[in-house]
């Protein structure tokens, strides 16, 4: 009778072990969250950077990036969703493999010099946080097709969600940029999917 509780001790204790260290692989690979989906994939869009360059999504490959759409004489929520994105760069400053990706949905009004001076007010580092341009077309179809996002005429009807798009170009979540709860759980989405690389 004890040789049988032994055994049975012994049985119990092993499953309780085997599950420990199966979580904290699964952990190890998850970064600690639950694995994160795939919404969708950035194609190689060109759009024109706030210096008048081509920026290729391509470009973007190896980086893990969060992305916005603003513009910029927008009077409510785009301010709002800019200092959370300063506030991202400064959280990110240390991290060479993030960037932030900020697209106007005015382009007829937000010209690679209008983009310029706004991004001075944001301190926005021209290296890590850019500011995209191109035909409405193009980025309509960005917003809408990649992204998955409502892009309507009215430049006011754009989103506040943040896109989380990995090293390859995944679209892997989507995150409210009014909601605190919301941005922490994007810093630790951006430090899993960099600590997969």
């Amino acid at each position: 009778m004890k040789l049988k509780r032994l055994g049975l001790a012994a049985a119990v204790l092993f499953c309780v072990a085997a599950a420990v260290f199966l979580a904290s692989t699964w952990r190890s690979r998850s970064g600690g969250g639950a694995e994160l989906p795939v919404f969708g994939q950035v194609h190689a869009l060109a759009l024109t950077e706030r210096d008048g360059s081509q920026v290729s999504f391509a470009r973007l490959k190896g980086k893990v990036w969060i992305a916005d759409f603003f513009f910029t004489s927008c009077p409510g929520p785009c301010p709002l969703m800019n200092a959370k994105m300063r506030s991202l760069q400064t959280s990110f400053a240390d991290a060479p493999d993030v960037r932030l990706v900020s697209i106007t949905v005015d382009p007829a009004t937000d010209t690679p010099k209008v983009l310029t001076a706004y991004a001075a007010r944001y301190g926005a580092d021209k290296n890590r946080w850019l500011f995209l341009t191109g035909p409405r077309e193009r980025i309509v179809k960005l917003a809408q097709d990649v992204f998955h996002l409502a892009a309507g005429e009215q430049p006011e009807l754009h989103t506040t969600r943040f896109v989380l798009v990995d090293q390859r170009g995944a679209v892997r979540g989507y995150f409210d940029s009014r909601s605190p709860d919301d941005v922490a759980k994007l810093k630790t989405a951006v430090q899993a999917l960099r600590a997969r690389g």
